[in-house]
């Protein structure tokens, strides 16, 4: 029933901390796409290592503060984890096509009937 799984499960999830990590884990995960933008590869990698960094130490801070790294539980999994994100992130907006842009000075074109666009 309800009562025993919130007593054995989500009671002794809560009171260990694992939480409190992924909420971490989740501000975190909210950040990278406004800072790894696709523009620049440099400035992606850096801005991406620098979260994968922030992301690991501020993970295993809220750990050791909220009552320690529970048993089995080793925090260098943190930053092997950061960082294979911040590397899938960044692979992932320099490997997709850029969106289409249109000439300089120009104002988007409107669709036409041609293009089974709407009628103005």
């Amino acid at each position: 029933d309800a009562g025993a799984a919130l007593s054995h499960a989500l009671l002794p999830l809560a009171r260990s901390g694992l939480l409190a990590v992924a909420v971490v884990w989740a501000l975190a995960a909210m950040v990278l796409p406004w800072l790894v933008r696709g523009r620049h590869l440099a400035v992606d990698i850096v801005l991406a290592a620098t979260w994968a960094g922030a992301t690991a130490a501020g993970a295993t801070a809220v750990a050791r503060a909220v009552g320690g790294v529970p048993a089995g539980v080793d925090p260098r999994g943190a930053v092997a984890g950061a960082l294979a994100g911040a590397a899938v992130a960044v692979a992932v907006r320099h490997l997709e096509p850029p969106p289409p842009r249109e000439p300089a000075g120009e104002l988007p074109r409107e669709p036409s009937a041609a293009r089974g666009g709407a009628l103005p």
